[in-house]
């Protein structure tokens, strides 16, 4: 009698497991299936993208996965109305330096008025430099009311080599604007810079380019000669962009 009590117990446990299965699924259903199509039509709409066309980089890898491409990615989504203008698009460049290294560019965009070199930077926290230093600084809390800091090599320093080697394949005759642009999520603590050059936040390299452009005297790039021209240098292989990310890294 207490064995068929203790197993009339297990079984009514069980029935009532499959009841709260049969009636939560539907509720978990219908609370689950518009993020379902949500990520569904963000996917599609992603692969319409001149980034995604150029690239090939998975949705999630700059939705979640990878900081710096989707730095690259946020960074092109505000530039993309600069589409309708007939700009054009190239996402990390890797050209030969000296020795045999490469050096690698995030985002170029070619328009009439001019070569346009970002650098992306999709960091949190403050940021400290002095244009002329070789480092720069990042200042992370980290509990306790104590601070993270990482040094980072100086992106305008960075951008400016970009631009050096960038000349020996299209040449000196249109102009070349290199910007950096920092992540809306950090706070430029201390900066000393000339006004000379551009450090910006992500939300504001829209303006800023379309203020050198308003601003620019030339009007005559050959936009599709000099995309042609770079188009083969962001095709560069696995083993190229693993060389250069294992040199960064040795830095």
């Amino acid at each position: 009698m207490v064995i068929e009590m203790e197993e009339l117990k297990i079984a009514i446990i069980q029935l009532l497991k499959n009841l709260y299965i049969l009636i939560t699924l539907p509720q978990l259903y219908v609370i689950i299936m518009p993020f379902i199509i949500y990520k569904i039509i963000k996917t599609v709409q992603y692969k319409k993208t001149t980034y995604y066309k150029e690239t090939k980089t998975p949705f999630k890898k700059v939705n979640v996965l990878n900081k710096g491409a989707r730095g690259e990615y946020l960074l092109y989504k505000s530039l993309s109305p600069m589409e309708k203008e007939n700009c054009r698009f190239l996402f990390n460049i890797y050209i030969s330096k000296d020795k045999g290294e490469m050096t690698e560019i995030d985002v170029i965009m070619i328009c009439k008025e001019g070569v346009f070199v970002f650098e992306s930077k999709n960091y949190s926290g403050w940021i400290y430099g002095d244009e002329t230093q070789r480092k720069w600084t990042q200042t992370l809390p980290s509990g306790s009311g104590r601070n993270e800091k990482h040094m980072f090599y100086n992106p305008i320093l960075q951008n400016q080599r970009h631009v050096k080697y960038l000349k020996r394949i299209i040449g000196d005759e249109s102009p070349i604007y290199p910007i950096v642009v920092f992540s809306n999520r950090c706070e430029f603590k201390k900066l000393n810079i000339s006004t000379r050059v551009f450090v910006i936040y992500r939300d504001e390299v829209l303006s800023t380019v379309r203020n050198i452009i308003e601003k620019s005297e030339i009007h005559s790039v050959d936009v599709e000669k000099i995309y042609k021209q770079l188009k083969p240098f962001a095709e560069a292989s696995q083993d190229t962009k693993q060389a250069h990310i294992d040199r960064i890294n040795n830095i």
